[in-house]
């Protein structure tokens, strides 16, 4: 833990009284069996850790975001979000995406994917609601095409924010019909990531229309935007990006660039030194959470890339913690095993 926090100094009593210093206590004191006390309130005082700046900033923006639980509420009104992912092959990614939306503090998920997944995903949870998309052998044919376009038409609105890419595969005859279906999200929030980010790269008007989107490449994937650009610096393509697209870009690496192409900010929390497949759907299921918040609770004042870079936070103080525990041996569910724990540390539950 030490590892992320800066070590200040600060008298723990009642009264305040006493004040720690760098070579002992300012105040009255008393030792007692190897303890001080405060010689006014007489309580033991101690030093303590405080978040450096940046864990800081973090929690302030997570407590804006994250609504309240005070009972008053019915199911889902604390975050509905919809995973568009999985395919034939991959089932993992869009389950990692829709847990990490759970339990950040969604209440409801769905995950609409290949119908060769369907089975596979529901088996992973009973907490997700999966609904298939089309049958593989077949999405080539018109009435396969028309249905994408109808469950993303009919789902939609329900979705406080949508993640579209997790393991979604890159089969060519899913642009036209994704474009087609995203329409109906207009200014709800969309996550763009992996196989999606592929998609996009080859086929730019999806997203025409939308509001409120994010795409989160990795160090490899923002040069499918830029071919020719692999000599130029990964924050300058990320910046451009934003602009382009008018979007907001996470570009994820040892430290994480969020950018909407005026405003860039960086997430330099140290995380974990473990590379696993899952963490990036993790985070894009996170940062579809507190957008979908900031959308639902009308939050004003956040910007998006605040909310994305307290979302890199979030994961980021997960899968330490989760190394700390599990070592080389850390996989993305240990993240997932954590993030309760480091919601706790950053933002409380308010009741």
């Amino acid at each position: 833990m030490a590892t992320t926090l800066r070590m200040v100094l600060r008298g723990l009593c009642m009264c305040g009284e006493v004040k720690a210093v760098q070579n002992g206590w300012e105040g009255a004191t008393k030792e007692w069996k190897g303890k001080t006390f405060c010689g006014n309130c007489g309580e033991t005082v101690s030093i303590k850790c405080q978040p450096n700046p940046e864990e800081r900033r973090a929690t302030d923006i997570l407590h804006k975001l994250a609504p309240s639980m005070d009972g008053t509420r019915h199911k889902g009104q604390n975050g509905r979000i919809g995973i568009i992912g999985g395919s034939e092959i991959y089932t993992g990614a869009p389950y990692f995406s829709a847990m990490a939306a759970l339990r950040v503090g969604a209440e409801l998920a769905y995950v609409l994917t290949a119908r060769e997944a369907t089975l596979p995903i529901k088996s992973y949870s009973p907490e997700l609601m999966v609904t298939p998309l089309y049958r593989t052998d077949d999405i080539h044919s018109e009435v396969e095409q028309q249905n994408i376009v109808e469950v993303i038409t009919n789902l939609a609105p329900r979705f406080h924010s949508a993640v579209l890419g997790p393991g979604l595969g890159t089969n060519p005859h899913l642009a036209s019909p994704l474009a087609k279906g995203l329409r109906v999200l207009g200014s709800t929030p969309l996550v763009i990531d992996a196989d999606g980010l592929r998609i996009l790269s080859k086929a730019p008007r999806m997203i025409c229309g939308l509001h409120n989107v994010v795409l989160t490449p990795n160090a490899r994937e923002i040069y499918l935007f830029f071919p020719e650009g692999e000599t130029r610096d990964t924050r300058t393509l990320a910046e451009e990006l934003a602009r382009r697209f008018n979007v907001t870009v996470v570009l994820k690496g040892k430290h994480d660039v969020i950018t909407n192409g005026t405003e860039t900010m960086l997430c330099t929390l140290p995380g974990c030194p473990r590379r696993v497949g899952g963490l990036g759907d993790f985070l894009s299921g996170t940062i579809g959470v507190l957008l979908g918040w900031r959308a639902a609770e009308s939050v004003t004042d956040v910007t998006v890339p605040e909310a994305c870079h307290a979302a890199c936070s979030l994961v980021r103080k997960a899968a330490e913690l989760a190394f700390e525990a599990k070592h080389r041996s850390m996989s993305t569910v240990d993240v997932m095993d954590m993030i309760g724990t480091a919601s706790h540390q950053l933002f409380p539950a308010r009741l």
